[in-house]
């Protein structure tokens, strides 16, 4: 069958990227995945081109995004174990500053941007929507502010250009893929973050974080296939200028534990782990220089993060169906 309809994915290499272009292969899309690496997971006659350059790179962005194509930005540096701001400044903040320029002048069909739920602020177990508090800017986190500070860049440039760019922005909680959690397990990490996101926290998403204290923190997870279905309504259906919270179900930290033991073989530590002891272990960082991940924890033991989707499932028609 001929495919007529085009797309171009940034971080289509990435766990959500390739459930997204698999989706699109599946909807008759003809897809472009630009990738820093020679290495892909599809061959010829997959549908799918391999464009070797980098994000910062305008040129290849002109020359490669097609007019009247979905763009999908999912490209992102998440990487816990680095402690250097500019790598996620680069990715996260420049990079789709590039893109956005790119975009406008090839006049494409939609540009969905990823960001996260994560720069929204405490929800204080209350259900919050898509105009909830942006956090505050934090030092400790520099994949969430990067984050932050590239959703009031891209807010800024739509204003600016008066609406010329369709665009969409997305916010999905976090994503668990039930058919292979070691998709979310850190790579190139040192040993004592390695050891804590296996032993400890059992090798799921949110596994150490949501072992801490007494369990009561609300959390909202969505399944793998829920979201990028998400994605794609997004694009097809999505209003320019609008942004719309792509999640699942709300859980008390200790029911998703729960849930994600009798999903998994390998269990998480046996014991919820007191607060108390993150919050000593973090008195000597300056002295040790602890893992990033450390900092991260103690900062988040407390925020809850409670939201809904109804926009996007009155908007959109999006569905979460899925449940651990």
């Amino acid at each position: 069958m001929a495919r007529t309809k085009t797309a171009f994915v940034t971080g289509g290499t990435g766990k959500i990227g390739r459930h997204l272009v698999s989706l699109l292969l599946t909807e008759q899309f003809s897809v472009k995945v630009l990738t820093r690496s020679s290495n892909t997971y599809w061959g010829e006659g997959s549908g799918v081109q391999a464009i070797k350059g980098d994000l910062l790179d305008k040129d290849i962005l002109m020359r490669e995004i097609l007019k009247d194509s979905y763009v999908f930005h999912l490209a992102v540096h998440q990487d816990i174990s680095d402690s250097n701001r500019e790598n996620f400044f680069r990715t996260n903040v420049l990079g789709t500053e590039v893109l956005l320029k790119a975009c406008l002048e090839k006049k494409i069909s939609t540009l969905v941007c990823v960001s996260s739920i994560v720069i929204f602020k405490n929800t204080q177990k209350i259900e919050r929507n898509e105009k909830w508090f942006l956090r505050d800017f934090e030092n400790h986190d520099h994949y969430a502010t990067t984050k932050l500070e590239a959703l009031i860049s891209t807010r800024n440039f739509y204003n600016n250009n008066k609406g010329a760019l369709p665009l969409v922005t997305v916010f999905p909680s976090m994503v668990v893929d039930t058919d292979d959690f070691n998709a979310s397990a850190p790579t190139t990490v040192p040993f004592l973050q390695h050891f804590l996101w296996e032993k400890v926290g059992g090798g799921v998403p949110g596994g150490i974080i949501n072992l801490i204290g007494e369990g009561r923190r609300i959390l909202n997870y969505v399944l793998m296939e829920d979201l990028i279905k998400g994605l794609l309504l997004a694009a097809e259906k999505g209003s320019s200028g609008e942004e719309y919270i792509l999640g699942g179900a709300n859980i008390t930290a200790k029911n998703y534990i729960k849930l994600l033991t009798s999903k998994r073989k390998k269990k998480v530590f046996p014991f919820r782990i007191p607060v108390f002891l993150f919050k000593f272990i973090f008195l000597f960082n300056n002295i040790f220089k602890l893992p990033p991940i450390i900092t991260i924890i103690v900062h988040s033991l407390s925020r809850d993060c409670f939201f809904s989707s109804k926009k996007a499932m009155s908007d959109l028609g999006y569905n979460p169906k899925g449940k651990l």
